[in-house]
């Protein structure tokens, strides 16, 4: 298990309209890809509230002095993340940094 303190956080922002209005109660679905290029299945999942926003998800990120060590690839961990509202097409981002101790959003 990894050590909390080296989480980060991914919080979901779901708008429509060029960012000018809040996706309220869209379903988010946050998963990882392994070493083989596999989904490893739903690791977090949330709704938006009405502001288009989810909760900071705390996810696992790999130590924070990595990224004080040249050579060493990816300080982050690399996420998916899903969207699914109804009303609107599903949006799929993929590859999403979490750096350990940062909100990402």
């Amino acid at each position: 298990m990894p050590n909390e303190e080296n989480n980060g956080y991914l919080q979901i922002r779901a708008t429509t309209a060029r960012g000018a209005l809040p996706v309220e109660n869209a379903q988010v679905y946050i998963s990882e890809t392994d070493r083989d290029g596999q989904n490893t299945g739903v690791i977090a999942s949330g709704r938006t509230d009405r502001s288009g926003l989810t909760e900071k998800f705390s996810l696992p990120a790999p130590p924070r002095e990595n990224s004080e060590s040249p050579g060493i690839p990816n300080p982050y961990t690399k996420y998916n993340v899903e969207i699914y509202a109804d009303g609107y097409y599903p949006i799929e981002n993929f590859d999403v940094p979490v750096f350990p101790g940062i909100l990402s959003s």
